[in-house]
């Protein structure tokens, strides 16, 4: 990836293609999809990560995708075509998989699984669900919304809700990588790095 410079200029990317791969993986229940995306990423600079996330702050794009996987995503997660702009869709994660809250930790586990940074968009640990569409008007503002602390609230009380369920994919997360990152600390100690 030359936009990496040798991992002088750019320190971390976004991985569309991951993302993308990730949402088809998911709505095929085919697993492997995501494996070789997580495989065949692009080799990059040591001192470089790529930018994991499931949509962006505005949409979902499937921009890498062959037509007919595009085509078969985007109906996927829009039927009634009110949310789709030319390559993507714009909704927040909860309303792309309709609140199935296993399929939502699904793609947060993925998240998790892949190396490199892991980006969040507030409200999707909690389901927050696109706003109301209304005829004419910047479909930013349907994905983006105020966050919804009342939710966040009730979210934060229940232990079987989403938001416990993402809390504990993180801890699980962070827990492994502690102890991989003990294990590279005493390697190199024991090398005398």
């Amino acid at each position: 990836a030359i936009y990496f410079d040798k991992g002088f200029e750019c320190h971390l990317a976004y991985n569309f293609d991951l993302t993308e791969k990730m949402m088809l993986s998911l709505k095929r229940s085919d697993k492997p999809i995501f494996e070789d995306a997580v495989k065949n990423a692009r080799e990059i600079p040591k001192e470089s990560a790529w930018a994991n996330f499931l949509r962006s702050h505005d949409d979902a794009e499937f921009t890498f995708l062959s037509p007919a996987e595009k085509e078969e995503l985007m109906a996927y997660f829009d039927p009634d075509a009110k949310c789709r702009f030319e390559n993507h869709v714009t909704m927040r994660l909860a309303s792309m998989f309709k609140g199935d809250k296993e399929k939502i930790l699904d793609a947060f586990r993925m998240l998790f699984e892949a190396p490199g940074a892991k980006i969040i968009y507030y409200g999707d640990e909690i389901g927050m669900e696109n706003e109301a569409v209304v005829e004419g008007e910047d479909m930013r503002r349907v994905s983006r919304g105020k966050f919804d602390w009342k939710k966040a609230e009730d979210e934060m009380n229940d232990t079987g809700s989403l938001y416990s369920g993402v809390r504990a994919i993180i801890s699980e997360n962070t827990r492994v990588l502690s102890a991989a990152l003990e294990n590279v600390i005493m390697e190199e100690h024991a090398l005398g790095k």
